[in-house]
């Protein structure tokens, strides 16, 4: 059994866009009914299904797909994998945007990222992605969105919306000041006040773990109206791989 990996997304752009990519995702065919897989109705082959390729088509492709969305923004990974209410649907919040997530094995799935980018050039993502055990904590989210998850302690995923509530659950082990902000748990300060506390700790006291999500640049998470074509067919070759198999 893999490790299960979370990612949550916020996309934003184009409304038009987003209300058509909503629909895709409602409307996916389902390419694996009755499989003991139990991705379902939410599979994530199932987007490639939604333009055009086959079951057969996706399994002999090499494309990463061992997974399912989540409409829950706030979905979690967990030991025992997806679990998604089936009945629930993808929609736009109030402010426009589409929030979900992604709950697959090992990792992100990349190729359901260039897949979305390039069936939706004017939409772009926002994502934080984890592990069930925590052993990476990477975000893409370059217009600093305050509720993706950007810290974990001891587990528990915080995003920049959460501080207070980070700061409180931080103050039971070390002093947090007053009106602490997200660069404040960014900085050596507080991995100094950590590093100190868990020095200090006896065999059997719980120490504290403070995660960062890591930034990275991610071209495959852009509008690709905004990438040149040649550079998103070097970063991937999903399009050469859709196009094939679709003339098959």
């Amino acid at each position: 059994m893999p490790n299960w990996a979370c990612a949550n997304y916020v996309a934003s752009g184009d409304r038009v866009e987003l209300e058509e990519l909503v629909r895709t995702l409602n409307t996916m065919p389902n390419l694996l009914p009755d499989t003991p897989s139990g991705f379902g109705r939410y599979w994530l082959g199932n987007l490639f299904g939604a333009f055009g390729m086959t079951l057969e088509q996706i399994e002999s492709s090499g494309i990463s797909c061992r997974g399912t969305f989540d409409p829950d923004f706030c979905a979690v990974a967990c030991l025992c994998g997806p679990d998604v209410d089936e009945s629930s649907e993808f929609c736009l919040s109030d402010d426009g945007r589409l929030r979900f997530s992604t709950i697959s094995a090992w990792d992100k799935c990349d190729d359901v990222d260039s897949l979305i980018v390039e069936r939706f050039p004017l939409v772009s993502l926002a994502w934080s992605v984890t592990d069930e055990f925590g052993n990476f904590h990477y975000t893409h989210n370059p217009d600093g969105l305050t509720e993706l998850p950007a810290f974990a302690l001891n587990g528990l995923l915080y995003s920049e919306d959460d501080l207070d509530e980070l700061a409180a659950d931080l103050r039971a082990f070390i002093d947090i000041p007053e009106g602490a902000n997200a660069e404040f748990f960014r900085s050596d300060a507080v991995r100094n006040k950590i590093d100190a506390y868990n020095g200090a700790c006896s065999d059997g006291d719980e120490t504290i773990t403070l995660d960062v999500f890591e930034h990275i640049y991610d071209i495959m998470s852009m509008p690709s109206s905004l990438v040149s074509k040649g550079l998103l067919e070097t970063s991937k070759n999903l399009r050469k791989t859709l196009e094939r198999l679709q003339s098959l």
